[in-house]
């Protein structure tokens, strides 16, 4: 039995899923990071804390920056990435020679967003033991 051929439109309404998911996520990193950092300083305002939790506490704040830092960089990689593949697709369109670049962005923006999601993981940690 010979499988059929999805419809161009399923193609399309898939890409366009991914480009949202994509995006909803790495706004949920920078919402989550941010909000996690402007939390603990909001504490760290009103009131005192034990010397032990300093230390933990800039960690914590140092993971949720560095994942802040990240999702920048994964926003940045997004762009150049889809810029490349738009290249990429319009070259192929009008027979033009090209090479597949985009790969290597998705990868790394992958990567980046991982890494922020991590860090957000490891900054509650952190906090959480100064606590």
């Amino acid at each position: 039995m010979l499988a059929m051929a999805e419809p161009p439109w399923h193609l399309q309404e898939t890409y366009r899923g991914l480009v949202t998911l994509s995006t909803d996520a790495l706004k949920a990193l920078a919402l989550v990071n941010g909000g996690a950092a402007v939390a603990l300083l909001t504490y760290l305002g009103h009131g005192t804390t034990p010397s032990h939790a300093n230390v933990l506490f800039l960690i914590a704040l140092g993971c949720w920056c560095l994942g802040l830092l990240l999702t920048t960089l994964a926003f940045i990689v997004a762009y150049v990435t889809q810029l490349r593949l738009f290249q990429e697709e319009r070259d192929r369109v009008a027979g033009r020679a090209f090479s597949i670049e985009h790969p290597t962005g998705i990868k790394a923006g992958i990567v980046c967003a991982t890494l922020a999601a991590v860090l957000f993981g490891f900054g509650c940690l952190f906090a959480a033991l100064g606590l």
